[in-house]
């Protein structure tokens, strides 16, 4: 049983308004076709409240279990609302919540075991029942429910869509023949009609393992690792693909050239020329507002900006540079420019709050554990590099 918004979303505003019997479908869920049939309908609470006293048995014991029920039987004799919490206390072995009076706040279907989530829904506000579980025997107090609402029981028959055996001999037949007779990257032309699709990359490294769509990629890299320019493959089968790979370059080890670098480096580049830019059309200001007419922006505001935040207000990223400046400003002191990841920023504080309260000895072995992480690691890489190792795992791997 599911309320409506657990549905699936093909029929979930369908369902309120459906009798017992209906048939949805057949739906296209990704991989999978499915037909849907309403076969009941419950009132039931989507979420409990309820408390326990837990005793525990593990390992299966018969005479334990019936003893610590025997237990747990007494208790309920004595039990009632004003002295669960009491009890819980004094006698459950589910420490956390025992600290709590046994209460374990409010939950949904599916936070639960299934002897112990069944009894919840299942009884009223107010009673109390004994039920087994793998963690052992619970004394479980219903102590709320939310308002009853329509449940839906739900049957459902799935088919996963894939290509039957011959099917796939026959697109495989296709890819070998392509294969055979391609001759040159020249001749890899797409042919949307058999599905043929052209797909180029400017770089594949040797420990990639996804190449496009294609996610288990590995046996294609390694081919590419082994091959030489011009080199076409025979088909590879992937996840969702027959794969067929031509070499068109190979980047040699060493610096690169500066055709093949032009695209990386192109819109740092930009960015620093735009830079350079509006750090000249700010030469001269004095206020903040003579900064913003001078580059036609609005003034914007910036409130609760602590030095530890990730994220600058509007979408503006993570500038340390711009938080350095700032916490080194006084109230009403206008910075200079300041050359940032995203922008160029020109900022007046206009209040600071003292920083109160703060644990100076746990954010240096925060920071002390961080370093020596990265200093281990490092260590290592520099130890590899000097006896001259070279990792070639991800050739067999």
């Amino acid at each position: 049983y599911v309320t409506a918004d657990r549905a699936s979303t093909l029929i979930r505003d369908t369902l309120p308004n459906a009798p017992i019997g209906s048939v949805f479908g057949p739906f296209n869920e990704g991989t999978r076709m499915t037909l849907i049939k309403l076969s009941g309908i419950k009132m039931e609470a989507d979420s409990v409240r309820a408390s326990h006293i837990l005793i525990n048995v593990q390992d299966g014991d018969t005479a334990k279990i019936n003893d610590a029920k025997a237990t747990l039987d007494s208790i309920k004799g004595i039990a009632t609302k004003e002295n669960f919490a009491q009890l819980a206390e004094e006698y459950s072995e589910d420490f956390g919540s025992a600290a709590n009076g046994g209460d374990l706040d409010w939950f949904t279907r599916g936070k639960m075991v299934a002897a112990f989530e069944t009894a919840a829904f299942a009884n009223e506000v107010g009673e109390m029942v004994i039920v087994e579980s793998q963690f052992g025997v619970h004394l479980i107090y219903i102590t709320d429910k939310t308002a009853p609402k329509p449940n839906y029981l739900l049957s459902i028959i799935d088919r996963r869509i894939e290509p039957s055996k011959n099917t796939a001999d026959a697109v495989y037949k296709h890819a070998s023949k392509f294969a055979l007779s391609a001759t040159s990257i020249d001749d890899f032309q797409e042919d949307t009609e058999n599905e043929v699709l052209i797909e180029r990359f400017e770089e594949v490294r040797l420990d990639e393992d996804v190449i496009g769509r294609i996610e288990d990629g590995r046996e294609i890299v390694r081919w590419i690792y082994d091959a030489q320019e011009g080199d076409i493959s025979d088909p590879f089968e992937t996840n969702n693909f027959f794969a067929i790979v031509a070499l068109e370059s190979i980047n040699e080890e060493g610096t690169m050239s500066f055709e093949k670098a032009k695209n990386l480096i192109y819109q740092e580049v930009m960015n620093q020329k735009k830079t350079e830019m509006i750090m000249a059309d700010l030469a001269d200001f004095t206020s903040i507002e003579e900064a913003a007419q001078a580059l036609g922006s609005p003034i914007k505001s910036a409130e609760n900006v602590t030095f530890s935040q990730s994220a600058l207000p509007g979408g503006l990223g993570r500038e340390m540079a711009f938080l350095g400046t700032v916490y080194t400003l006084e109230k009403g002191e206008v910075s200079g420019a300041i050359k940032g990841n995203r922008g160029v920023f020109v900022v007046r504080l206009d209040s600071k709050t003292p920083a109160e309260n703060i644990d100076v000895a746990s954010i240096k072995r925060q920071q002390s554990n961080t370093m020596s992480s990265a200093v281990q690691s490092k260590a290592y890489n520099a130890l590899q590099q000097a006896a001259g190792i070279v990792d070639k795992r991800a050739r067999y791997y």
